[in-house]
């Protein structure tokens, strides 16, 4: 990829056999291939606007491609292997197999975060809170219904942070996905209205503190003030 006359993103005549190697085994046009990877979408008004971008942006068009290259693979597999177990028709249950993958504590906590691991953390506390109602809290009202002896027990419950993560309209996702469409995304302004939205959920946010302002130096907009969540089950900053 080198900048052309405009300062915008181009694909290296010098490395096009790469690009058009890619798309013929993704089964796609060339031209396609090249849109993709030099421009970006952004909603205005309803309506989409698609911009070239700087060079610098290259790498992150990549990485997107990338990404969804791996999730639709790895759904296409588990989907094609389930499709070759299942049996339909009035057979033995027993024979009806499927693939299934729990993992209910893979939390990990890194000095740096990415929001791929944050998903994968919010996933298991998804599957922490079904857990905690479906097999404890639901048999607890069973016992009690039945008058069965049983010392009552405080169960935890995370659907509040759970809420806070993926309410459709003031939820973390829903606030970042807008914030992405803005026409100039800035990570200080995420923060900000995040904060507006959900600031009084204080016992699973934290402000980070930023680095220290120089007087007469202006901060950079990667020095924003930034956004620490707890999970309920304390396993650490997210």
């Amino acid at each position: 990829m080198k900048e052309d006359d405009s300062g915008n993103a181009q694909c290296d005549p010098a490395n096009k056999i790469n690009l058009d190697l890619a798309a013929d085994l993704w089964g796609i046009s060339s031209d396609a291939l090249n849109e993709r990877l030099t421009t970006a979408s952004m909603e205005v008004m309803k309506k989409t606007i698609i911009k070239k971008v700087a060079p610098a942006k290259y790498n992150d068009n990549r990485d997107a491609i990338s990404k969804a290259l791996f999730e639709n693979s790895f759904l296409f597999v588990v989907e094609r292997i389930n499709g070759e177990l299942f049996h339909l028709g009035s057979g033995d249950v027993k024979k009806i197999m499927f693939i299934g993958v729990l993992d209910i504590f893979g939390f990990e906590n890194f000095i740096t975060n990415s929001i791929e691991q944050f998903c994968i953390n919010f996933t298991n506390e998804k599957i922490q809170g079904f857990f905690n109602y479906n097999i404890i809290a639901s048999e607890q009202e069973e016992y009690i219904k039945e008058s069965v002896l049983w010392k009552p027990m405080k169960v935890p419950d995370n659907s509040d942070f759970v809420e806070m993560i993926e309410h459709k309209k003031n939820g973390m996702f829903a606030l970042l996905d807008s914030a992405c469409k803005a026409p100039k995304p800035a990570p200080e302004n995420f923060v900000k209205e995040f904060f507006k939205k959900q600031g009084k959920m204080k016992q699973y946010l934290e402000k980070a503190k930023g680095p220290k302002k120089v007087k007469g130096q202006k901060r950079k907009s990667t020095d924003c003030v930034a956004a620490r969540l707890r999970l309920p089950r304390h396993t650490g900053d997210r």
